[in-house]
């Protein structure tokens, strides 16, 4: 029977954990409990899990109610440190959760109770992170679809799905409805959208409630022309996005055909949903087994987006043998580019082009900014691992730079790794060229950063 206490985290296993249990188990009972006790005071969380762990299921479902009928009742309004705290006793209120279940039909109506307190907990917290927000759409969503799927009274599950959008004043319950098809059956899916319909068609002040949860069921089951008729009873007409989804969804459902006709139906093509288009041009025309369109299509997305998914998706539609004559062509273009694309020296480096990667980059050093961490990072990384040193402290000076110029405190502790990696770079160059040697850097840098002392006591740590 399928135990309905396991989250997901049960079943991932860091490194190393199980010569560490053996460890534990090894010390004997008596020393691990005098342990938890001992840390149990420190922290409210290991409190409560010891609570959970020597408790009855009842007792734990006792817990559970009264955490939440606090929550029901708060009067104090939270905001920053404070806030991020609360977001944690929601998560270990879950853990709760999690313990008392019995049943799936009780699980369901607990994670529904859970959501009902939404209203009052965003009423009195700033959630500005987004992280309180995220442990509805996502955390008590997953619960809850765990619960739904086993539960075999599908009715109720429909219903609760009802009640819980008409009472969904801050949009967060919406979630629920990302994955229908996981938990109800083709028949009650059908059911639960004549239902929304009716509330949809009796309630226009607030069918946008219903109209944008058929939608999200529309894309599950594939079901084009329930989408469209959504998007239309909303908005009274359909924008090019809508085309693109659409589209896809007729792509999703094999009909390759009328994939095509709806993008042939945009109105017009924005640059925004270019990219997207020209990806279901090239999935439909290789459904359809059209190669030559399908090869001018991959052309087209290759050449926008440089990189190694792009290119297999090419050179499928060209032939294998094209790749080297299709590298070296794209190469040259790149080099005479004037503007820099962080995107098109990855694409050098994947593809074996080191020497022209460097000469692009040097090329272009005044537009090179680290501020695009996630671009310059890795690029930094691959150059230093490629042992062109040079090229790697410039993006680590760009990094260094973007953070010292932020001047936030809290990014301070990256900044110094960037720093001490140029200090191990510098020992590994002979030729600084024209750029400025480490030694004067580091200088010109702690002269103009030289009030930031926060940093600077960072490094000389």
């Amino acid at each position: 029977m399928r135990s309905f206490n396991m989250s997901p985290n049960d079943l991932y296993t860091p490194p190393n954990l199980d010569s560490r249990r053996e460890k534990l188990i090894a010390l004997g009972p008596e020393v691990l409990a005098d342990a938890l006790l001992q840390v149990s005071g420190q922290n409210s969380e290991i409190e409560n899990l010891i609570d959970r762990l020597i408790s009855l299921p009842e007792e734990n479902l006792s817990r559970f109610k009264k955490r939440l009928a606090r929550l029901r009742n708060m009067r104090k309004p939270l905001f920053g440190r404070a806030s991020m705290e609360f977001g944690s006793e929601l998560r270990d209120i879950l853990e709760d959760l999690k313990s008392c279940v019995r049943d799936p039909r009780e699980g369901v109506k607990l994670v529904a109770d859970f959501y009902r307190t939404d209203k009052r907990i965003f009423e009195h917290c700033d959630d500005s992170s987004g992280f309180i927000a995220d442990l509805f759409r996502y955390e008590a969503k997953e619960l809850f679809v765990t619960y739904a799927s086993a539960c075999n009274d599908k009715a109720r599950i429909c219903d609760l799905l009802i009640e819980l959008s008409q009472g969904d004043e801050f949009g967060i319950r919406a979630s629920l409805f990302d994955r229908v098809n996981d938990f109800l059956p083709e028949d009650f899916i059908t059911v639960l959208i004549d239902k929304m319909w009716l509330l949809a068609e009796n309630n226009k002040d607030h069918d946008y409630t219903w109209l944008s949860r058929l939608e999200t069921i529309a894309v599950q089951i594939k079901d084009a022309s329930l989408f469209i008729r959504s998007r239309i009873a909303h908005s009274g007409q359909l924008f090019p996005a809508d085309y693109i989804k659409i589209a896809r969804i007729y792509l999703d459902a094999d009909d390759a055909v009328n994939a095509l006709e709806w993008l042939n139906k945009m109105p017009s093509r924005e640059p925004a949903f270019e990219y997207d288009r020209k990806q279901i041009l090239l999935a439909a025309y290789n459904k359809l087994g059209d190669k030559d369109n399908a090869g001018q299509a991959a052309w087209e997305i290759f050449k926008e987006h440089r990189n190694s998914d792009n290119l297999n998706s090419l050179l499928e539609c060209v032939g294998q043998d094209k790749k080297e004559e299709i590298i070296d062509g794209e190469t040259a273009i790149i080099l005479q580019e004037k503007e820099l694309s962080y995107t098109n020296v990855s694409f050098l480096i994947q593809n074996g082009r080191i020497d022209q990667a460097e000469i692009y980059v040097f090329d272009k050093l005044d537009q090179i900014d680290g501020d695009y961490y996630t671009s310059v990072h890795p690029l930094a990384e691959e150059f230093e691992k490629n042992g062109r040193y040079l090229t790697a402290a410039i993006l680590f000076r760009a990094l260094l730079e973007s953070i010292l110029n932020r001047a936030q405190s809290r990014y301070y502790h990256h900044g110094v790794r960037y720093l001490k990696k140029l200090d191990e770079l510098s020992m590994k160059i002979d030729n600084w060229g024209k750029l400025l040697p480490h030694s004067d850097y580091f200088e010109s840098i702690k002269q103009k950063h030289i009030r930031k002392t926060s940093f600077w006591g960072k490094y000389e740590c």
